[in-house]
């Protein structure tokens, strides 16, 4: 029993069978070639090399140069980026040329001069440098550059430090400081994460940058961009990410719900009724003529749809549609003379109501007070309705701007009674 153990035990030890319920990845061959072959440059390329083939592939593979594989080429555009962003930086050149991509993520895997690597990777705890803080931003973009995608620099404050970087004169190059809080007799000693340093260590230094955003067609309001390896740059630690955050902005003329787009046309009383021809000024810089169709009378409020003049979606060729909501003005008041109105009375049909004044009804100037009478009830709507009298008042309507304001005073009262009324009512019950 015991030469078996011993047997299992070299031969996990030297290249044997692997330890049951573990699976080792030191074996897999890491690539440090790709971004070379994706800018297409030597690995002996210099700076300004880079940069030259960088500038003629984001050009080759821009997405908005290939209208019908876009999402193809965002994805190509987006590696090349990401290449580029890698080769520029001699301290991410220096990890990618040793660990590749895996190093580039923080993973570096089993250390090699490490014997028993294999054996005690798990009582290490992880490997490999901790990632640098990511940058959150907000990117305010119009309704024009989500329907046809665009690329926006911007501009952003990131934190960093070389290898050679002194040491933080706040921790002293530990990445932590030491509190002392008195308790009553007791005094309680905590270590805490220096703020001056970031938890580094090391005394860093902000600069500003330029990067570089592509917003791919079809983006929605919130919809966040990740740029791999933008943000922070702290010493030994691998470089965080810029996070952008859309944010569309208010357009004049065009409302977005999902994929279709809305807006709001007005006509006048004689379009309406004879025909109209629209000019629409759409996101895409296309101009939409809009006809109506013979004989057609457009109602208030009438929705009408224009198919695949929404917006675009991502990962399909299907397009939204664009809805179209009419409004008719009416002449105002005064604008037309007797005349006019005279022959519209003559061509429109007529929708008047008919009211009867003949003998058995008298038409009622001002209200009068009745006199109440003991001998003699007081007529109820009832009675006015099926009785042989009936009074008509004409009255006046003016014209108000805005909303209606309410009546407090009768408001009130109409509240009172109804709430004396609940009263009674329970009272009885």
């Amino acid at each position: 029993f015991l030469h078996s153990m011993q047997d299992f035990f070299f031969q996990n030890l030297f290249g044997g069978h692997e330890m049951p319920g573990h699976q080792s990845d030191d074996d897999e061959p890491v690539d440090t070639q790709r971004f070379y072959d994706l800018l297409g440059v030597q690995k002996t390329a210099d700076e300004k090399q880079i940069k030259k083939a960088y500038l003629k592939k984001a050009r080759e593979l821009h997405p908005d140069r290939h209208p019908e594989e876009q999402e193809k080429y965002q994805n190509l555009f987006q590696e090349v980026q990401r290449a580029h962003d890698t080769l520029k930086d001699p301290h991410k050149r220096q990890i990618y040329d040793r660990m590749g991509e895996k190093g580039l993520r923080g993973d570096r895997g089993m250390d090699p001069t490490s014997m028993f690597g294999g054996m005690f990777r798990q009582s290490r705890g992880p490997s490999g440098p901790s990632k640098s803080p990511d940058i959150k931003q907000t990117l305010d973009v119009t309704l024009e550059d989500l329907f046809k995608g665009s690329t926006k620099k911007i501009k952003i404050k990131l934190m960093g430090g070389g290898q050679g970087s002194s040491k933080c004169s706040k921790c002293h190059g530990e990445g932590s400081v030491t509190r002392i809080q008195r308790m009553g007799p007791v005094m309680l000693q905590q270590r805490h994460p220096c703020t001056n340093c970031q938890a580094t260590g090391y005394k860093l230094k902000e600069k500003s940058v330029s990067i570089d955003v592509h917003i791919p067609c079809g983006a929605k309001h919130g919809e966040k961009i990740v740029c791999r390896g933008q943000g922070h740059q702290f010493p030994d630690h691998t470089p965080g990410d810029v996070i952008v955050i859309i944010r569309r902005e208010e357009h004049s003329t065009f409302t977005r719900r999902g994929a279709d787009l809305g807006m709001t046309q007005k006509l006048s009383l004689r379009q309406a009724l004879c025909g109209y021809q629209l000019k629409i000024n759409h996101v895409s810089g296309t101009v939409l003529i809009l006809k109506s169709m013979p004989g057609e009378i457009v109602q208030p409020g009438q929705l009408k749809r224009v198919l695949s003049w929404g917006m675009p979606q991502k990962g399909s060729h299907v397009k939204g549609h664009l809805y179209i909501k009419i409004e008719v003005e009416l002449p105002k008041t005064d604008s037309l003379n007797l005349k006019t109105i005279q022959k519209f009375r003559e061509i429109l049909p007529s929708d008047d109501v008919k009211i009867d004044t003949g003998s058995n009804q008298k038409k009622k100037k001002k209200p009068k007070k009745r006199r109440k009478s003991k001998s003699k009830p007081q007529r109820t709507n009832s009675e006015d309705m099926h009785g042989e009298e009936e009074f008509i008042d004409e009255v006046e309507a003016e014209d108000i701007e805005g909303e209606p304001e309410p009546t407090p005073a009768a408001s009130r009262s109409a509240y009172n009674e109804d709430e004396e009324q609940e009263n009674v009512q329970c009272r009885q019950m």
